[in-house]
């Protein structure tokens, strides 16, 4: 399974022409197992002005996976990536 990032999505749905852009058409097609997070969801939706484009956006994103990240992924990632510390307030 291939998830695909917030990013890639926004440059599909923009037909940006871009490697990113093609290479995601292609998956489609050819009918790969793709997904995406929570968070790759809402991302990229969120930008989206026109109630007829958001419906378009969201319909199609959710043909496919959604993945829950755990909290717990959200309160680590800054040091697992970073190598520093979160204060927590």
């Amino acid at each position: 399974m291939i998830v695909v990032d917030t990013t890639v999505w926004i440059e599909f749905f923009g037909g940006s022409g871009s490697r990113f852009d093609l290479h995601l058409a292609e998956l489609i097609e050819t009918g790969a197992a793709i997904a995406l997070t929570d968070l790759i969801y809402c991302e990229s939706l969120q930008g989206i002005r026109e109630d007829r484009a958001f419906a378009r956006v969201r319909r199609m994103l959710l043909r496919y996976p959604i993945l829950q990240r755990a909290s717990s992924t959200l309160s680590r990632s800054p040091r697992r990536f970073t190598g520093t510390a979160v204060n927590a307030a």
